[in-house]
This record gives C-alpha cells, structure tokens and sequence, in this order.
C-alpha cells in the first residue's frame, strides 16, 4: 500500500531537482543591470553584517524590505561577498518555494503540472538566479497560506493563530505588499462568522501588527520616499494637478490613467506566463498584431480559471489574495512584471484549470498536448533567457556557458559603466570613487576604491552639472577627476 506514494515523493523530488539544475545553469558572478534591489540587498546585508545598521553609503533606508538583508547578513559576517554564492545559497527559497507551491495547490487540485509551468516561467528562472526578496516573499506568502487553512480549527487552535501572524509579519518584512495578506484572513473571517467566533483570525491579525508596527517604528526616522511616493502616485492617478489636493481630481483623468493601467496590468500578465511579448521584442514583432493577441487570449483563459474556482469554492482564500493584488496594482499604477510574480502559481493554476474547462470535450490527450506545447514555449523563453540575454541591451545571457566573463556579460550602458569602473580600478592616482543609482552598485563591486559622495573620480550620466577634469567619455556616461 506505501509503495506508490513512496513512487509519487520520489518522482516529485527527481522533478524539483531537475528544475534547480535549470537554475544552477542560470547562476552567475556578475550585478545584473537594471535591477537596483539586487545591489541594494547586498549592501544592507554587508551593512548589518558590519554592525552599521540598516543604511547604504551613511543613509538609513526603509524603502527596502528587512528580511532578505537579514538572512543574507550572517554569511556577509562571515566573509562571503561573492555574488555567485550567494545567489547559490537563495536556491534554498526557490526549492522551498517549489515545495510550498506543489503543496498549496494540492489541497484542492492536482499540483503536478502547475508546479513545473510555475517553475519554468522565464520570470520565475530570473529572479531565482538574482539576489531578489520575490522568491523569499513567495515563500513566506504560500507559508502563511497553508497555515491560515488551520486558523480556527481545532486541530491548530491558539498555536495556529500565533504561528500564522509571525508568517504574516515574516511576509510584510520580505515585501510591504505582503499586507494585502491580510485579505484572504478577511474573507475567511466573512465565509465562516455563521458557524464560529472570529477571534482567531483576529488574533493572527494582532500578532502580525505588532512585529510590522515595530519596525515602522524604528523606522520612522530613516530616508526614504515609500509613503510619500505613495500618495503622489494616488494624486496622479486621480487626476490632481502637482502641488494641488484631492479637491483637484478629474474623474475623467482617473479613468484615463486606470485604462491605461488595465492594458498594462493585462500585457505583464501576458508576459509573465507565456514569455510571448519578450520572444516577440527579440524578433522585432513587438507592434504586430500578435501581441494583443496573446494578451486577450492568456487574459480570457485566467478569468475563465478565477470564475471556475469561485463557482466550485476551491482556493477562495487564495483567489481573492491574487483580486486583491491586481486591484492594487491596476488603482495605483505600480505596474511591474516582478509585481506579479507572487501570484504567479495561482495565475498558472487558473490557466491550466481554464484549458481543461475548454478540452473537456476532446480526449485527455488534448489537454496534455496543450500543456506540452505550453511548456515547450516556457522552456524556449528560459533558453532566451540563459543565453540570449536582456530585449534591452544591457546584458547578454545569464548562464556562464554564455557569459564567460564581465566583458561578454554586460552590453551596452551596463558594458559603459563597467569599463569605467575598471579604468577607475586602473588610475595610478589615489582617491575615492563617487557614483549615483546604478553607477554607485558598480563602483561598489569593481573600481576596487571606497565610494562615497565627494569621491575624487565621479562617474555620471550625460548631460551633467557635475564639475570636474573629463578622463574619459562614452555614449551615456562621463568619468571625471574632481581632484583640486
């Protein structure tokens, strides 16, 4: 009687680890360009680690969430600096993730082929191979989901309720959307105040204010633009004038700027599970017709597995965790492909359920023939992404059978900056290095010289106001000598 499920845990761990083999492939020693959280999260781990408390370059920050820092801290204290390492370590929370994604979707559904489509996502491959908080917050986040299942039960009773607010709390400390959370303990509140008390679930909400609370708290005083930027961008999208107050707002700007919102929202998610519109920017095809093609398509195809779930009462909690996070994204406009990675299993899941609704009709083999064919373009989308490199420009691919060397890595103004960086590294003369946004992460790991803000060699962005003796020029960037 043991012998089949012994054969289906076996299977399941041969699968995952041929996945993070994928991943390893996808591992290098190099900063990637145009992500500024991965140079961030290194530096406030080093900066923990060296008892200077949570601050880049002597200004203390809060716009960074604590917990990736933390857990990169310790290995910072212990000498590892390289990227590569690190980036091996993070690993952990991208099997853990694999894990808590197949056991979360197994309560009410079969987890085998959301797991691996969620898992070769192009999405998911880069920022599992990146010293990003997104995989650390899907852990916490599926984490916390499974144990809101026992909130109110009396299986978990009190310790339950506790453990679930600490995961909450861990959650909030990966990513500050980790408080739309608290929706789903909300609606479990709502689908079950006929047959018991609410307490527990408003215990789970206590214990998670008090660690976020204290945080806020130290944090008052830190640099850092998170609520103010905030509310700009809801003036924005209200149509209210700069400078102006809610008394300004133009409904006719706000349904402007959330249409526009809506079509973004839906092209990221086109994006983010099929890998159409990179493929489509490599080929030059990005203004075809077949990009809201794709778009309408993947768009129907999860509505149609979000209605499917909530008519037959399967992942309601979950469901309206992943509602809650697209409502918030299209309202403000923080419109990023990464912003929608942690809903990403159940985005996978309600398009999986959406095919099976519209194959039933057909053989099953249809439905595994179209799974295939889905997986077969996630993996073309991961190749890309290994060793065709950035649509941009700015790197080439990630794997180091591609990108032997910095050199081969970095294209275009990342291959500018890095060059400069080296020329700094190069000059006989003494002197610190000064640098701002992206140039600072880069003479941080390859001037080979202390960064600070009067620094004698200056590396800045093309027109600039920054005196100095010009040493060296490229096409975006200017290296100057400010020495007196």
């Amino acid at each position: 009687m043991t012998e089949r499920p012994d054969a289906d845990t076996l299977r399941r761990w041969i699968v995952r680890g041929a996945i993070v083999f994928l991943y390893v492939l996808g591992l290098n020693p190099y900063l990637t360009p145009g992500l500024n959280d991965n140079a961030e999260f290194l530096f406030l781990a080093q900066s923990l680690a060296a008892g200077e408390g949570y601050q880049i370059a002597g200004a203390h920050v809060v716009d960074r969430a604590p917990l990736l820092p933390l857990l990169l801290a310790p290995f910072a204290a212990l000498g590892v600096h390289s990227l590569l390492v690190i980036k091996a370590l993070l690993l952990i929370n991208v099997l853990a993730g694999l894990v808590l994604v197949d056991r979360v979707v197994r309560r009410q559904s079969q987890p085998g082929p959301v797991t691996v489509l969620f898992a070769i996502l192009p999405t998911s491959l880069y920022f599992g191979t990146e010293v990003m908080s997104e995989w650390t917050f899907l852990v916490c986040s599926l984490a916390f989901l499974l144990l809101l299942q026992r909130v109110g039960t009396a299986e978990g009773g009190t310790r339950a309720c506790v453990l679930a607010g600490l995961v909450l709390a861990l959650s909030i400390g990966a990513r500050y959307v980790g408080v739309l959370l608290a929706v789903p303990v909300l609606v479990r509140m709502v689908r079950h105040r006929q047959q018991r008390s609410v307490r527990p679930e408003l215990l789970t909400l206590l214990v998670a204010a008090v660690p976020t609370a204290g945080w806020l708290i130290a944090s008052r005083n830190a640099t850092g633009d998170l609520v103010p930027d905030f509310s700009r961008n809801l003036l924005f999208q209200a149509g209210v004038p700069v400078g102006e107050t809610w008394g300004r707002w133009s409904i006719q700007e706000l349904a402007t700027h959330q249409w526009t919102n809506v079509q973004t929202l839906l092209g990221h998610l086109a994006d983010l599970l099929t890998g159409g519109a990179s493929a489509l920017r490599h080929f030059g095809l990005g203004d075809t017709f077949l990009a809201p093609v794709i778009l309408l398509f993947v768009a129907g195809l999860v509505t149609l597995g979000i209605v499917d779930c909530l008519r037959r009462r399967r992942h309601v909690e979950e469901t309206a965790y992943v509602l809650a996070t697209l409502v918030f994204l299209s309202t403000t406009g923080w419109l990023r492909l990464r912003y929608l990675f942690p809903i990403a299993p159940f985005l996978v899941l309600y398009v999986v359920r959406a095919l099976e609704l519209l194959l039933r009709r057909f053989p099953a083999r249809a439905t595994t023939a179209a799974l295939i064919a889905w997986g077969a373009a996630l993996f073309a989308g991961d190749a890309m992404v290994l060793f065709r490199g950035d649509p941009k420009g700015l790197h080439g691919g990630i794997s180091m059978l591609n990108s032997r060397t910095e050199t081969d890595f970095y294209r275009g103004e990342a291959r500018e900056l890095y060059d400069l960086c080296r020329r700094i590294r190069d000059e006989p003369e003494c002197g610190r290095a000064a640098g701002w946004g992206a140039g600072y992460a880069f003479l941080r790991l390859y001037s080979g010289r202390d960064v600070a803000e009067d620094g004698r060699f200056a590396i800045a962005w093309k027109p600039t106001d920054v005196g100095g003796r010009l040493v060296a020029e490229t096409p975006h960037y200017v290296l100057l000598d400010r020495a007196r």
